[in-house]
């Protein structure tokens, strides 16, 4: 892609500038949504980014500007420090006008006995900046960095090693094995030629909307930065600028915006300097194809400190994703749907007549949850072993979902999210205690409101009455998973199936229902009855694989997470899979002969998965990685609608309820989290892609995670691990890397900050949802709790 980069000012007028822009774009452009957005209004998701002055390592302040390859904070003679860990570092920091500046950092090599000089190379921008020798001992180094090196904005300093070494094989009394060169204390960034003015504590960007004014005031030594998504077309428009002084009052000087505008793919593609000539018309950011940009505004620097007002900061952003309608596609799937669908009662002009077609109103629901399983664990998602028969069936007998999320990777904060459509944040069920607000509502209190008859079968303590889970359910029943107790026949998923279906032949055919069935038996210990355990894990001769305590003593890595031990669970969990595989079968076998196979809407989906050292760890509850949110969805609608349709786009567990009341002709509550998929079954482009998040917050473990399209962030705000390790950020593009192996966090940092804004927007969001209720637990579920392995 050709880049257009124009420093300084225009050296011509705007119209010929604007004019010279749009030449360098393509010469048509594939119609797409447009929309604007008021930065003003989104003035809470902008990042604020100050001139970086000092840099204290070990310390939290000092990780912002740590991209890779430094060690956690430390602290020796009341000094903080970190390590670089690795054959490099690298540092990023703030500059916000141009002008030649330095750095002075303080350092301390490696020193053991015999230890070589250590030597520096320091890259700026990825050009060559210095190669340093060190010394032994403490010392300052002062590295000049040229102005023509520099760039407005982020820039990042990569810092190569000579020579790493591990003080366990340096050092007599150490058993550190990281790889470690230099010890870094500071860094300071200094002006050359030019006092550096201290920013005004009390001088902060700020937003003023009285009036619908939509104003900005930018004070000097920051710069706003807006993360969109954008397609060619995209523009950027001010209605007015000026300068005003640190006391906000207008001066003689003219005002100036610096706008520059980058992706990850193209480096910047546009740097210029508007006065408020130059405004009159918009200014068009010179794209080709759809990229997640960056696009930032500084207040061009004077003689004199003082503030930017933006007025009326506007991106026109032109939507990637090119919707059109396929509504001809689906006539042959929908020609024998009943007339009568069409009458729901949110049917009519203001819906179009495929998805009228798919109401119906009315309709009993199963929510058949299988707790534990992994997507990929089932042939309809391609594994190679008949461990899902039944599943696969169903799927071919409905719709099937390639990219469906779970909110969390345990069952409690999963289930809810299911039964309410909102995310944890929201709903508040995150920790090992918590319980369900009353002043929830649940999938079972909208539908008892609406007359249906509402049970529950429940295989799993953590989503037992306790915990509030059974809002709204006139039976809810729970059956202990207890299968490493020999003695204890049949099963609990026998149990609870055979439980549930003799609650909907107890019912009048007349009268609806909603039977919520969760059976376990995925869920560790591994301990498969004979027969699946022959078929899928015959040549797992050690009794002790998949106990319970084997499972604890694995968790805690006292076992070692060899592949033959990975072969051998894997086997085991495979056989527990297919035990659940013939349990949903036997379900579905009984619901038709209750004569509700045609007229029932059957969901069945996972809460989470599980893990098998894919990460360095086992079982679920650890990570936010595919293995433990990636979960299998089929949904089957009366009368085998849209039988045999794949979706593609990502759909999440909040999605479930607003999408069921879709289903039957019913609103959907106004604030929740989910959105109706109904139109991804007719149209995937009917609905633009949207962040999927998730979340954990269990010990000593706060994660979160959003995924929009193909880009996947991770960010880790605490993590415990036997060993140390803290992921921090890691950023996956799920489309090449499915396994997420290749973090693209220090390569895609404008991806990265992208997505980090929607998780800071996510927590906002959060902050307007319930707070949970403290269970009261008794010893039955302490003790159930303790055998599922949540409980020590």
């Amino acid at each position: 892609m050709q880049k257009l980069v124009m420093r300084r000012v225009f050296p011509f007028g705007p119209l010929q500038a604007l004019i010279a822009v749009a030449w360098l774009l393509p010469s048509t452009v594939e119609a797409a949504d447009t929309q604007t957005i008021r930065l003003a209004e989104a003035f809470a998701t902008l990042e604020i980014q100050a001139e970086t002055r000092f840099i204290d390592f070990g310390t939290p302040t000092a990780r912002p500007y740590m991209v890779s390859g430094f060690s956690t904070d430390h602290r020796a003679k009341r000094k903080t420090l970190t390590w670089s860990l690795g054959k490099q570092s690298i540092l990023r920091f703030m500059v916000t006008d141009s002008g030649p500046r330095r750095i002075v950092m303080a350092c301390v090599p490696l020193r053991y006995p015999g230890a070589p000089d250590q030597a520096l190379r320091l890259l700026l921008n990825g050009n060559l900046l210095k190669a340093i020798r060190l010394r032994h001992g403490p010392q300052r180094l002062k590295i000049e960095l040229p102005d023509e090196l520099l760039r407005v904005g982020m820039n990042q300093l990569k810092i190569g090693y000579s020579n790493v070494q591990q003080p366990s094989e340096v050092l007599p009394d150490s058993s550190d094995p990281r790889e470690l060169a230099v010890a870094w204390d500071w860094m300071r960034v200094e002006r050359i030629g030019r006092t550096s003015r201290a920013r005004r504590p009390d001088l902060e960007p700020s937003v003023d909307l009285a009036g619908d004014k939509g104003n900005i005031a930018l004070p000097e030594g920051y710069l706003l930065g807006y993360y969109a998504r954008i397609g060619p077309g995209s523009k950027i428009a001010f209605s007015s600028l000026r300068d005003l002084n640190t006391e906000a009052e207008l001066t003689d000087t003219k005002a100036a915006v610096r706008v520059y505008v980058e992706t990850d793919e193209d480096g910047r593609l546009l740097e210029v300097v508007l006065g408020s000539h130059d405004i009159s018309e918009p200014l068009l950011i010179p794209l080709e194809e759809a990229r997640i940009a960056r696009i930032v505004f500084g207040r061009e620097s004077h003689s004199s400190p003082g503030i930017l007002e933006l007025g009326d900061a506007k991106l026109e952003s032109s939507d990637p994703v090119v919707r059109r309608s396929d509504e001809n596609a689906l006539t042959p799937l929908l020609r024998d749907a009943d007339a009568s669908n069409q009458d729901s009662r949110r049917g009519g002009d203001d819906h179009p007549q495929a998805l009228t077609a798919l109401r119906s109103p009315g309709a009993n629901i199963v929510l058949y949850v299988i707790d534990t399983l992994r997507a990929d664990s089932l042939g309809a998602y391609g594994k190679d072993l008949p461990t899902s028969p039944r599943f696969d069936q169903l799927a071919g007998q409905g719709i099937l979902f390639e990219n469906a999320l779970a909110v969390s990777s345990w069952t409690r904060p999963t289930v809810v999210s299911i039964l309410t459509g909102l995310g944890p944040g929201r709903h508040g069920v995150v920790g090992r205690d918590d319980s369900l607000a009353q002043e929830a509502r649940t999938l079972a209190e909208f539908l008892h409101a609406a007359g249906y008859r509402t049970g529950g079968f429940i295989t799993n303590a953590n989503v037992s009455a306790k915990f509030g889970v059974n809002q709204g359910f006139g039976a809810y029943e729970w059956y202990p998973h207890g299968k490493d107790k020999p003695d204890q026949a049949p099963r609990s998923s026998v149990l609870a199936n055979k439980s549930a279906l003799r609650w909907i032949g107890e019912g009048s055919p007349e009268e609806a229902f909603l039977a919520f069935v969760h059976i376990s038996d995925p869920h560790g210990p591994y301990l498969p009855p004979k027969l699946e355990r022959s078929r899928f894990a015959g040549d797992v001769s050690d009794p002790d694989i998949g106990t319970g305590s084997y499972l604890r003593k694995l968790a805690d890595l006292k076992i070692p997470q060899s592949q033959a031990a990975r072969r051998d669970l894997e086997a085991l969990y495979s056989a527990e899979v297919a035990y659940a595989d013939a349990r949903l079968g036997e379900f579905l076998d009984g619901l038709d002969a209750l004569g509700h196979g045609d007229d029932t809407l059957v969901v069945v989906v996972a809460d989470h998965g599980e893990e098998f050292f894919d990460h360095g760890w086992s079982e679920h509850g650890k990570t936010l990685y595919e293995e433990q949110i990636h979960v299998p969805l089929a949904i089957r609608l009366p009368g085998g609608l849209l039988a045999g349709r794949r979706i593609e786009s990502a759909i999440q567990q909040i999605d479930l309820l607003p999408t069921l009341l879709d289903i039957l002709g019913l609103e959907a509550p106004p604030l929740i989290d989910g959105e109706s998929a109904l139109h991804l079954l007719t149209d995937e482009s009917a609905r633009p892609a949207r962040p999927a998040f998730a979340s954990l917050d269990i010990d000593d473990r706060r994660l979160l995670s959003v995924t929009e399209r193909n880009l996947k962030l991770i960010e880790a705000f605490e993590y415990d691990h036997p060993k140390g390790h803290h992921p921090g950020l890691q950023l996956f593009d799920l489309s090449q890397d499915p396994h997420e192996k290749n973090d693209l966090s220090a390569k895609r940092p404008i991806a990265l900050r992208y997505l980090q804004m929607k998780i800071r927007s996510e927590e906002r969001e959060a902050e307007k949802g319930f707070t949970p209720e403290a269970a009261v637990l008794d010893a039955a579920l302490i003790e159930e709790l303790r055998a599922l392995g949540y409980l020590e």
